[in-house]
Formats: structure tokens, C-alpha cells, sequence
């Protein structure tokens, strides 16, 4: 496994599981993808942290108003106090051209604000030549413009994605292959490291039994983060999101302590999913939730509004359904998810 390590001083999985090495206003965050899977990202930017922070919900909840504090800084492992972070992934959008900046800048044309996090991907073959890595020109020109944030998966080799949890020899090494990677980060003397946990959380619960069995350790995971779809008619924000957010919360235990890290979503999207009305609903619901504070513990919310990866297509897009027709219904409720989370104050 190739590792790009970049040690500064501070200053302050779904459709594409992986291994990611970030940075974020001079801090670096090593995200290990859940289940095996593995590539790396890399997230760096100039935010500020002004305005960002918590809080997630569905329909009427008996969780008290959220309290937004009045410093909006991000902690010192990027959690910010305001509202959760809110960004995306755009690609294959036929509304703008194939430059990724210009599909970003379509996303936020069409949500009508600017995102937190841009995120890109590098996958072989052909997408990790040097002059690629760690950054792009398009994800450089994002990680320069104020208020923005580049993530960046990078997944070494088309053969990465071997271990899926179902071998516990694998298992083992997965756990091994972590404890490897945070110890070569010590010994080069980088101490502003994020350990970032990414699980991939179906709606028919394949992995649920193997999320604690590749848990890395307590002490060596500093966030925990999940990717999952509404892929069907019958999939809603709360059988996807939210179910997988209950396994979480009833698995953790003293030796697996997930309830001790903030959470957040990878991905999250409508791909493959036939029913335009089911997918248009996906959003409204996620608005819901954040509304009523049912999901408290999600402080970072990243869609997926692009056509490449496996099993996407043009209903990943937050603006089309599944068979490439324009879903104006469907970007509303997208704006309205994402307006309620950038717009916390």
C-alpha cells in the first residue's frame, strides 16, 4: 500500500469505500474504509470554521431545541459546534461540463449556497499518476477558495478491495493493517492525525455482524462514519440512515465504544433507486430528521450527485431519476436537506 503522509503543524464507502489520508486547515485525518475495502483520501481546504456544527432528526421528536453555541470553531478533531458539515461528491451532472470544479459549482448553483466539503476520487487505472497526487488542479482550485473543503479518495490499486469482513483471519488483518498505519504516522513524528472509521451500511443489513469485529481500538479511531443508499422503493432516510445509526448505537460497548466518536455520513444518495417519488421523498425525509434532532450523533452529511462508480448511474443526481429524466421535485427536497443544515446558525 502506497501512503502519502503530510505532517503539518496545526494552525487552529457505498459506492467508493476507502482508505483516506486528510487534511483540513493544516490538520491531517487518516480515514480507514469499513469492511476492507481500501484506498486512501485526502481532504485539505481553507475553512474557516465559521457557522458550522450539530444536530440531525426525522418528524416529531421529543429531543430538546438544539443550542447552537456562539463560537462555531471546529474542535480539535474537526467537530464542528454549529451544525454538521454538509458536502458532496458531483460528476456526470449534463447540466454543466465534465470539469469537476464546473460540477461542483453546478451542485451549489442548484442548492442555491456553497458546500462545506468537495468531494473527488482517484481510482486506478489511470487516476494516481504523479502529478495527481495528492491533489488534482480542480481539487487544488477548490481547496483554495475560502470555506471549502477537498476530500479525496484514493484507492491505490484495482485489487485493494479484497477483505469484505467475511474472513476472520482478514478480519485480523485489517485490525493489523490499521495498527500498522497510525504506528508509521508516530514514528515520522506526525501527531495532528484524525482517525476516521467508514463502514458500508446496506439497507438489508449484509455486514451488521462485522461491525464490531473490525473495529481498530478505542483509542485509535477518533471519528465513525457510515455510506448508505435508498436504493428501492421501499428505502426511507430512517431504514437506511437511521438503521444503521441503531446498530451502531447497539453495538457499542465499553471495548467497542462508538457512542464516544462523533458520526457522520460518507456517502449517502439515491442511486439505483426506480421510484422517482421514493427517491424525491429520500431527501424530504432527511430534512425531517434534521429538523426534529432524531440522529444527533451525524455531524457530517456527504451526498453522492454523481454518475461514476458501481451502481450509479444518473438517479445518483440530485436533479434526475433513474432513467436520466429531470426530477424537479427531487432537487427541491435536496435544496430544502441542505439549506436547513447550512443554514443553522
Amino acid at each position: 500500500m502506497r501512503e502519502h503522509v503530510t505532517n503539518v503543524q496545526p494552525t487552529g464507502r457505498g459506492n467508493r469505500p476507502g482508505f483516506r489520508v486528510i487534511t483540513l486547515a493544516a490538520i491531517v485525518i487518516v480515514v480507514a474504509g469499513g469492511l476492507g475495502a481500501l484506498g486512501a483520501y485526502l481532504l485539505t481546504g481553507h475553512g474557516n470554521g465559521n457557522g458550522h456544527g450539530i444536530s440531525a432528526g426525522h418528524g416529531i421528536s421529543s429531543q430538546p431545541p438544539v443550542q447552537v453555541p456562539r463560537d462555531c470553531t471546529p474542535s480539535a478533531i474537526l467537530v464542528n459546534p454549529c451544525r454538521p458539515w454538509f458536502g458532496a461528491a458531483a460528476n456526470g451532472n449534463p447540466g454543466a461540463s465534465d470539469s469537476r470544479v464546473a460540477q461542483f459549482d453546478y451542485l451549489e448553483k442548484l442548492v442555491g449556497r456553497r458546500l462545506d466539503i468537495f468531494r473527488d476520487y482517484h481510482s486506478p487505472p489511470g487516476s494516481n499518476r504523479l502529478g495527481d497526487l495528492p491533489l488534482n488542479r480542480d481539487e487544488l482550485r477548490i481547496a483554495r477558495r475560502p470555506g471549502t473543503y477537498v476530500d479525496v479518495n484514493w484507492k491505490p490499486a484495482p485489487t485493494f478491495a479484497l477483505a469484505d469482513g467475511r474472513n476472520r483471519t482478514v478480519n485480523r488483518q485489517y485490525i493489523a493493517m490499521w495498527r500498522n498505519v497510525e504506528s508509521r504516522f508516530r514514528a515520522a513524528g506526525v501527531t495532528n492525525v484524525i482517525w476516521v472509521m467508514d463502514y458500508q451500511a446496506p439497507q438489508n443489513g449484509l455486514y451488521d455482524c462485522l461491525v464490531p469485529l473490525l473495529w481498530p481500538g478505542n483509542n485509535l479511531v477518533d471519528w465513525v462514519v457510515y455510506d448508505t443508499y435508498s436504493r428501492n422503493p421501499h428505502a426511507t432516510w430512517d431504514n437506511t440512515v437511521g438503521r444503521f445509526y441503531h446498530v451502531l448505537s447497539s453495538d457499542s460497548t465499553p471495548s467497542v465504544n462508538f457512542k464516544s466518536k462523533p458520526w457522520g455520513l460518507g456517502e449517502f444518495g439515491t442511486c439505483s433507486n426506480p421510484s422517482a417519488a421514493a427517491a424525491s421523498n429520500f431527501y424530504l425525509q432527511a430534512k425531517s430528521a434534521f429538523d426534529a434532532n432524531t440522529y444527533p450523533r451525524l455531524k457530517m452529511y456527504l451526498a453522492y450527485a454523481s454518475t461514476g462508480g458501481p451502481e450509479a448511474g444518473p438517479g445518483c443526481l440530485s436533479n434526475y431519476n433513474q432513467n436520466g429524466q429531470p426530477n424537479a421535485a427531487k432537487q427541491a427536497n435536496f435544496n430544502e436537506f441542505a439549506e436547513a443544515v447550512l443554514a443553522r446558525r
